[in-house]
């Protein structure tokens, strides 16, 4: 029984860090397209306001995973 909360859990992760990636790549897209030719300054500006959300996605997923994975080790405790 304690092996289906730790599937659920590395699926999770494996899906957080897949979204983290599309993410990632979206930014490097958007900052291609949007400012070609911006200053230094501006693209670590924009990398700054941009990295927020993969990091953010991350760190929620991994909780997420995390919460689950103990919520369920608990109920499977109990049986």
């Amino acid at each position: 029984m304690k092996k289906i909360p730790c599937k659920i859990s590395f699926c999770l992760l494996l899906f957080g860090i897949f979204t983290v990636l599309c993410q990632l790549v979206m930014i490097l897209l958007h900052i291609d397209f949007v400012h070609p030719t911006a200053s230094p300054s501006v693209l670590l500006h924009t990398y700054a306001n941009f990295i927020q959300f993969p990091l953010a996605s991350l760190a929620l997923t991994v909780g997420g995973a995390l919460l689950i994975d103990y919520v369920l080790l608990r109920i499977s405790d109990t049986e």
